[in-house]
């Protein structure tokens, strides 16, 4: 089981993602937080981003579908990771293993 965070670049492409991974069963919660202040470093400068972070749980063999699916509606340049859950509460545990698509 893993979160993965996707930052949206807006609050409906945010929303309408959530929507739809909830829909296909590829991940069971989600949460967005909004103006998220975000710092990169490219050549050598400093960037400012405000994006919109797309929160969700899921199990971890289905990642690269969830990417695939976000850059087929947003584009490659949408900025996507993960981190294991590795402890959790076991009726949530159990609506991620029930509630996701089964693999």
């Amino acid at each position: 089981m893993v979160t993965i965070f996707i930052h949206h670049q807006s609050e409906q492409e945010a929303q309408d993602m959530a929507i739809a991974l909830m829909e296909l069963d590829l991940a069971v919660h989600a949460s967005i937080d909004k103006d998220n202040n975000s710092y990169t470093k490219r050549k050598g400068q400093v960037k400012k981003e405000i994006t919109y972070v797309l929160t969700l749980q899921t199990k971890a063999l289905l990642f690269d579908k969830i990417v695939d699916l976000v850059f087929k509606k947003c584009g490659e340049g949408v900025r996507i990771y993960s981190v294991p859950i590795t402890q959790c509460n076991l009726p949530f545990a159990e609506a991620i293993r029930n509630n996701t698509e089964r693999i």
